[in-house]
């Protein structure tokens, strides 16, 4: 048994290894070492080689929610931050409390915890809040490089902090065990250590630091909402409601789940076809061949789907 371990590990190394000189990104070249360990051990019946395809679709989206939950979650924190909302908190955190250091301070901590904190990522919060509350910590005369020493503590922190906790959730879903109950666990130490860093780096004073507001946009006096906002709001409800109620039709009138779910999928085939017909007329494609194609992509995930138990 290790010398097949060792065999197949082998392979895996030389295949991530051509990947690699054929230039190949990182995650197709795990990819190709997977493949190729798959077919390692099917050739040394490890396992054996009909369960490969199997062990390549579970391998690939146990942690599809994980993803999920990283992407809709960063997708959120860009929402906010281009929309102004975080420079609108960092200059209302600084003219609320600027003169109450303490509170200042621990604000600004939460403010650099939550990106982190929903997308289980401490780059985020970097990326999304980084900028502002660095200008925000130099307004309060803390001294640059410690500014940038909070700044990644802190970031580090958010993501270990609930509810989105990365190396949890991987844990939980290899091993089977329900992601819940953690925000105390987490969360609590995340407090304590990130007031510590907060008030041990940003407590002194730098002499020569610049006093004043922070020069951040000002946000409007009053938004208004004109008519291409609402028809456009309209629009994304009508699309997102109308194309997930049909699907849900068949578990409104039918009391077995299965059969429902079977027929859920037929529908959201069809609308697949439909959906690739249309984009095929319009654009000036053949409406076959895209709606066709729709089809089986839809077909291939259903298959995943049911594959994984769904």
């Amino acid at each position: 048994m290790t010398i097949q371990i060792l065999a197949i590990l082998a392979v895996m190394v030389a295949a991530y290894a051509a990947a690699k000189a054929a230039k190949l990104s990182v995650e197709l070249g795990i990819f190709a070492a997977a493949a190729a360990g798959g077919l390692a051990g099917a050739f040394l019946k490890t396992p054996a080689i009909g369960d490969v395809g199997r062990h390549l679709v579970e391998g690939s989206t146990t942690y599809l929610d994980v993803i999920l939950v990283f992407f809709t979650a960063t997708l959120f924190m860009t929402i906010v931050n281009e929309s102004g909302g975080v420079d609108y908190v960092v200059r209302a955190t600084l003219r609320a409390f600027g003169k109450t250091r303490v509170l200042a301070l621990l604000v600004l901590m939460i403010i650099v915890l939550v990106p982190g904190a929903l997308t289980g990522a401490g780059s985020v919060s970097l990326l999304v809040v980084g900028a502002p509350v660095a200008l925000a910590l130099g307004r309060l005369g803390v001294p640059k490089k410690r500014v940038a020493a909070i700044l990644f503590i802190v970031a580090g922190l958010s993501a270990a902090a609930p509810p989105v906790n990365i190396w949890a959730m991987i844990l939980c879903a290899g091993t089977a065990i329900p992601y819940v109950g953690f925000e105390f666990t987490l969360g609590i130490p995340v407090l304590i250590l990130g007031a510590f860093t907060m008030f041990v780096l940003g407590w002194k004073k730098d002499p020569g630091a610049a006093a004043g507001p922070l020069e951040l946009p000002e946000p409007p006096k009053r938004a208004r909402l004109r008519r291409d906002d609402w028809q456009g709001a309209v629009g994304v409800f009508l699309l997102v409601f109308l194309s997930t109620l049909p699907v849900v039709i068949p578990f409104m009138f039918m009391k077995n789940a299965v059969p429902a779910m079977r027929l859920s999928n037929a529908i959201a085939i069809v609308m697949l076809f439909l959906t690739g017909y249309g984009y095929g007329r319009i654009s000036g494609q053949r409406p076959w061949v895209r709606g066709v194609f729709m089809v089986a992509l839809g077909s291939v995930l259903v298959a995943i789907t049911i594959a994984l138990g769904g």
